[in-house]
């Protein structure tokens, strides 16, 4: 894809650590970004790419998990999941999707799109 012009990169609000611990374990090719200040969700959302990007500033107490409830992993929140593909050149956005939590998709949990569709709907807009 980059030949195109696309670059493909996953960013989380964890550590660089547990980024790439994340990318050994799944076996990504992609580059994992950990960015636990959540500069890249904020500029997202300023910028207009993903608008309704949500950070979540007190995940401990909606959801029950040691890890989650830790202000040592999120000290600036958790982001929620987002899908953005843009033409860096161009700035253009060829896709963007973000969840917003609510009790209708059980807080983010349910209504993500689905991947293989996603993927060729992508390779399609962005002639791949």
């Amino acid at each position: 894809m980059q030949e195109n012009g696309v670059n493909v990169v996953a960013i989380c609000s964890e550590t660089q650590v547990q980024a790439d611990k994340a990318k050994s374990q799944w076996e990504c090719q992609m580059p994992m970004i950990g960015d636990q200040q959540n500069e890249y969700a904020h500029w997202m959302i300023k910028e207009g790419y993903l608008p309704k990007l949500a950070i979540i500033h007190d995940i401990g107490k909606k959801v029950p998990n040691q890890r989650l409830g830790n202000p040592e992993w999120y000290p600036t929140g958790c982001v929620q999941p987002g899908v953005l593909f843009i033409r860096p050149a161009t700035k253009e956005i060829i896709y963007s999707w973000s969840v917003v939590p609510s009790p209708k998709n059980f807080n983010g949990a349910i209504g993500r799109p689905d991947v293989p569709s996603l993927w060729e709907s992508i390779k399609n807009k962005a002639k791949l």
